[in-house]
């Protein structure tokens, strides 16, 4: 599948009123609202009324002046993104505002089994749930990367059980993943040393993505590591 070379790029793309741009809007906020859906809930709003603040700033964002006002030398994308959430709660126009940018349309589709666990970090810090739901969804596209590279390079070895590893499924021992896949014990370890190194390499670069030009990459990894870590 193909990836924009950075988030902050795509956020440039979407500067204007025509289709594509609309597309590489969705396309962000169908990747970020997690954390966005986490932080309002944790700002002790119901569900409903969480996922309509998600679909408020969604329709915000998408208007055609918010990506002209934003430049990947701002700063990070995270900070960037949960401030515009948090500077909207603080107003009491969020359903008007929905009526008049999208008469209701639904802008990103709110998944009901994630939209559970999120619901679980309601209890959490605002600040923490945003971080901990941005982090997994780093995580996440970092392992699409991968996946998408393995298909795309032919990479020897089963994917399923590189998923699994990255998923924090606990694995059966190496002889039955060997014997399953039809391999040596061997190959299922070196699958797995090639995949961490190739999946750091891809994590790198989607928090490189979303710190702007000039970001510290190093120490925004360690900051989303720690958050996953605790």
């Amino acid at each position: 599948m193909p990836f924009p070379t950075t988030r902050w790029s795509l956020v440039l793309s979407a500067r204007g009123d025509a289709p594509a741009a609309r597309r590489a809007m969705q396309e962000l906020l169908s990747t970020y609202w997690p954390p966005l859906y986490a932080f309002a809930r944790s700002k002790g709003l119901p569900r409903e009324d969480a996922e309509d603040a998600v679909q408020v700033l969604c329709a915000k964002l998408v208007v055609a002046d918010f990506a002209g006002r934003v430049a990947a030398d701002q700063g990070r994308l995270r900070s960037y993104l949960r401030a515009s959430l948090a500077n909207q709660l603080r107003g009491d126009h969020e359903r008007r505002v929905r009526q008049k940018r999208g008469g209701g349309a639904v802008i990103v589709d709110l998944e009901p089994a994630l939209l559970d666990r999120l619901d679980a970090a309601a209890a959490d810090d605002p600040g923490d749930a945003f971080d901990r739901a941005w982090a997994q969804a780093v995580m996440a596209r970092a392992l699409l990367r991968l996946e998408a590279e393995f298909t795309q390079e032919d990479r020897s070895g089963p994917f399923d059980v590189v998923r699994a590893y990255f998923s924090g499924q606990e694995l059966p021992p190496y002889a039955e993943l060997a014997a399953a896949h039809d391999t040596s014990v061997a190959r299922i370890k070196s699958l797995l040393h090639r995949a961490r190194a190739r999946f750091r390499h891809h994590l790198q670069q989607e928090v490189a993505d979303t710190v702007g030009e000039g970001g510290d990459v190093d120490a925004e990894l360690a900051v989303l590591i720690g958050v996953l870590s605790s």
